[in-house]
């Protein structure tokens, strides 16, 4: 099958997403006709009409082409003749240059690149569920042999993401098939393809302008050039592997890694080899991981000591492309707390969070939920409550590196002592290379400035700081580590499991008479499914890209979304929330300037941060390094001069790390800067938050009321009701007030439509486009109306 063919295949998706646009009305008909409970036989239709579109989709689901994220449908497509399979790895898939195993089978379908590793492995797997013997072999090349096998491989260029609109056959089969407009559907499209050119445009002339201005300031006199950059790679040649088939006691050398590879032939004799059945047997040698580590600072006395109540492993190569969360829960939390009946919800929600003295620090994945340790914060470690599984759930394993734990014993509790500081601690491990590790700050109530002019003896914290603290540790922070490019048809699958999970839930909340029953419609609300903002971060930093062929990820990528309650005097309660870019280290192919390429990819994922979080909050003001000119930059190289006290420590810490610091000119209050690796290129603009690039907080009509049970029970959900009283009760002796009745069914109508929108405004896809276009324009409006009747 031609590179074509396997990666668009766009007409299932098409017709799996275009029912979706049509399928948004049908809960909405139900809603609406519960709210007459004279006519339940409208009701019961609008029921049965749901359940119909659910098992409609369930079927589209099923046509969808799963051969970029899915072994298995490459061998139905392909057949189990070795051959076959061998020609496809050869044909389909093309070689780039790194270290270990860092895509695994998985991620070199998803983005049709990978070193000899991964494609042998892709190939291995291949051959194994087509019911073949097979074994992984490997050899060390040579410098002269590996500088040769450079010269004789390229990677195949990406096929580019323009749209392909639709042809009026597949509109009008459509539209007859689902009852809706051809034309409608065909306007929506254009318009929508509009706005997301324009988009990427303005993404792309941002990163020029930008990019040419920083390249101005730093300068390149150090930098790594062509060679140097060709050199590296050859040195990642060094270490070999393809695959052994056995055929009649003996074994046939499948090595793809040259475009004209032949069964039989290799570019090297095997030195080792192993029957491989699943990536860990590789062991750390040879695969890329990310340590995550929750690491707690505790004043004791006088003096400073750090803790890891929490330590992960992740192995990207096992699964590309998953989501993780970071959570922390406390272990006290009144379970009978209802801050709707509350006379002053925000008085209690405070109370109730400064009351938590125990936290729990997990990690979830697949659904599964790690805990090793909890602390209270008079600094007491012990085993965590919510139980462990660390070293068999979802390819994270528990570390023994910091096995030794010192600190307070468990129950034994300080004379006098304080939880300081929390930090995120990410350690990327590479074959051959030295660890890289970047921390990101939850909270630090001292500071820097503060630990360089020595521990106070004493320390009494203040009511502010307490509070700082409490709300940050009820952080919620998704992570989603990146092996190289996501395929725009493995975020649909998400999207349609998303949307299926959320139609069921639907349907179960409308028969349950829940539009009747408060309770149980605030129970129910929580139990809808979202997508995360970061599917749509990673497509915009690959689709959005002017040089995608000349980029890709050569060591695994980390980005992440914060969110966190704020609570202060001025603001009272709002929410702050953001984007992350933890890693984003790129190889860069052929000829190309190594130097200026990173820089602009750096470029690029700092406007790309900016943009999605300013569309995903139209109405909130975005701080980050891009919005920000450089006009007349100050560049610095060796310390932090005269740099607010706010960011100081942090840019000392870039500045001691080698990297050059451009400061733009920024507004009175708002702070940011670039940093650049004067010899990679490497570049990223940071925040004041020291968490993220781009952030925005948000406060409606200065009040703003959190949706307790889903942020502080589960954190299943972020969302919120808006332009409520906080200072009055909201729920009296006869039940919940109307508004706040009308907001939380508004809060349950928009769930299909907060599911699906996140990674729709970068998809190019046209069927991705009328999902959004219809959902947002039809389905929030109706959802208004249904709050207005039901209220």
């Amino acid at each position: 099958m031609s590179r074509s063919k396997v990666l668009l295949g766009f007409t299932p998706r098409w017709l799996a997403v275009l029912f979706l646009a049509v399928q948004c009305v049908a809960p909405l008909a139900i809603a609406a006709a519960q709210a007459d409970a004279a006519d339940t036989a409208e009701l019961e239709a609008g029921l049965v009409a749901l359940e119909g579109q659910l098992e409609a989709l369930q079927g589209l689901r099923a046509e969808q082409p799963r051969d970029r994220f899915d072994l298995q449908a490459v061998v139905d497509q392909v057949g189990t003749e070795p051959a076959a399979l061998f020609a496809w790895v050869v044909e389909e898939t093309s070689f780039v240059p790194y270290q270990g195993a860092l895509r695994g089978p998985v991620g070199v379908l998803m983005d049709r690149r990978g070193n000899s590793l991964d494609r042998a492995v892709l190939l291995n797997d291949l051959l194994t569920l087509a019911g073949h013997s097979t074994r992984m072999v490997r050899a060390t090349l040579d410098e002269s042999t590996a500088e040769d096998l450079l010269g004789r491989v390229d990677a195949v260029p990406l096929l580019s993401d323009d749209t392909v609109q639709p042809s009026d056959e597949e509109l009008q089969s459509f539209a007859v098939r689902f009852g809706s407009s051809a034309e409608e559907l065909r306007t929506a499209t254009l318009a929508a393809t509009a706005e997301q050119q324009q988009l990427a445009a303005l993404a792309a002339e941002r990163t020029q302008a930008q990019s040419s201005a920083l390249l101005q300031a730093v300068g390149t006199e150090s930098a790594e050039d062509s060679a140097a950059n060709r050199m590296q790679q050859a040195l990642a040649l060094q270490d070999h592997w393809w695959v052994q088939l056995e055929i009649d006691g003996g074994w046939q050398d499948l090595d793809p890694t040259l475009a004209d590879a032949r069964p039989g032939t290799a570019v090297a004799a095997a030195q080792q080899g192993l029957v491989l059945n699943e990536l860990s047997q590789l062991g750390a040698q040879w695969l890329q991981q990310i340590d995550i580590r929750v690491v707690v600072e505790v004043w004791d006395e006088g003096d400073l000591r750090e803790e890891v109540p929490l330590e992960v492993t992740v192995t990207p190569a096992e699964h590309p492309g998953q989501l993780l969360v970071f959570r922390q829960m406390p272990s006290d939390w009144p379970e009978d707390l209802d801050i709707f009946a509350a006379d002053n919800p925000l008085e209690t929600l405070q109370t109730a969070l400064l009351d938590q003295e125990r936290w729990a620090p997990t990690v979830v994945m697949g659904g599964e939920q790690i805990s090793q340790r909890s602390f209270t914060l008079a600094g007491v470690f012990d085993a965590a409550s919510t139980g462990s599984n660390a070293a068999a759930v979802g390819g994270l394993g528990g570390g023994g590196m910091f096995g030794g734990f010192g600190g307070a014993v468990a129950g034994e509790e300080p004379a006098n002592a304080e939880v300081t500081a929390e930090w995120l601690e990410y350690q990327l491990r590479v074959p051959g290379t030295d660890p890289v590790v970047v921390r990101r700050p939850l909270f630090d109530l001292l500071g820097d400035e503060a630990r360089r002019q020595g521990v106070p003896a004493e320390l009494e914290l203040t009511d502010a700081q307490k509070l700082e603290r409490a709300t940050a540790l009820y952080a919620d922070i998704e992570l989603l580590p990146l092996v190289g490019e996501l395929p725009s048809a493995f975020v649909d699958r998400l999207v349609l499991e998303t949307l299926g999970a959320n139609m069921q839930r639907t349907l179960e909340l409308f028969r349950g008479g829940a539009l009747d029953d408060f309770d149980a419609l605030m129970e129910g609300s929580q139990r809808f499914l979202k997508t995360s903002p970061l599917y749509g971060l990673a497509l915009a930093r690959s689709v959005w890209g002017s040089q995608r062929n000349e980029v890709y990820v050569d060591r695994a990528n980390l980005i992440g979304y914060h969110r966190r309650l704020v609570i202060n005097s001025q603001t009272g309660l709002s929410m702050r929330e953001g984007f992350d870019i933890v890693l984003n280290s790129m190889g860069v192919l052929g000829d190309a300037d190594p130097f200026r390429a990173r820089l602009e990819q750096g470029v690029l994922d700092t406007n790309a941060e900016a943009l999605l979080l300013a569309g995903r909050l139209p109405d909130m003001e975005v701080v980050n390094a891009s919005e920000f000119s450089l006009s007349a930059p100050v560049v610095l190289t060796e310390n932090a001069g005269s740099v607010p006290p706010a960011i100081r420590s942090l840019i000392e810490a870039d500045l001691a790390a080698g990297y050059v610091v451009v400061l733009p000119q920024t507004p009175e209050g708002q702070l940011a800067w670039w940093r650049v690796d004067p010899v990679s290129g490497q570049t990223l603009g940071m925040g004041e938050t020291g968490w993220g690039q781009a952030f925005t907080e948000y406060t409606e009509q200065v009040n703003i009321i959190i949706q307790l049970e889903s942020v502080l029970g589960l954190y299943k959900d972020m969302g919120t009701c808006l332009g409520l009283a906080i200072t009055n009760p909201l729920r009296g002796e006869s039940g919940p007030d109307t508004e706040l009745r009308a907001c939380v069914i508004k809060l349950v109508c928009k769930q299909v439509d907060d599911a699906l929108s996140a990674p729709f405004d970068i998809d190019t896809n046209w069927t991705n486009i009328i999902v959004q276009k219809t959902i947002d324009e039809s389905y929030g409006s109706i959802c208004d109306n249904i709050a207005k009747r039901l209220a």
